[in-house]
């Protein structure tokens, strides 16, 4: 056999947990986009509400949606782990964007699409530590 047997149900939970990031990924954009274009947001300062609205909402989709199994345990514990993960995470994401768009001069969305993509992987992994052990 070719895959090993895991892979595939690796690859449907990652292909999952892509999914279910797309409607926090939309609001992320949205929100980033108003704070910075509506309420003259500086970049930076903006992108650290967005970021933390994400987070939370690929918590809950994560938790019901993408680990099931794992949503009998502790809410607040779960998401206290989560947050300190994922914070982590996100300081490297918010570090680079900063640096795209305030020393680079790349365009603010596109510089949010760009960090998405380069820490999914990180962010996929993380998540599946902390679902599993709960």
């Amino acid at each position: 056999m070719l895959i090993a047997p895991g892979m595939i149900g690796q690859a449907v939970t990652f292909l999952r947990f892509g999914l279910s990031g797309l409607p926090g990924f939309a609001l992320a954009i949205a929100a980033n986009v108003l704070l910075i274009e509506g309420f003259h947001w500086p970049k930076p300062v903006a992108y650290l509400l967005v970021i933390w609205l994400q987070m939370t909402m690929g918590f809950v989709m994560c938790r019901y949606l993408v680990f099931p199994e794992a949503s009998h345990h502790s809410l607040v514990n779960a998401y206290l782990q989560f947050a300190l993960s994922m914070g982590l995470i996100r300081i490297a994401d918010w570090s680079l964007y900063t640096s795209l768009v305030e020393f680079a001069k790349i365009p603010y969305v596109i510089a949010q699409i760009s960090t998405t993509l380069i820490f999914i992987g990180i962010k996929f992994f993380s998540a599946k530590a902390i679902f599993s052990r709960n």
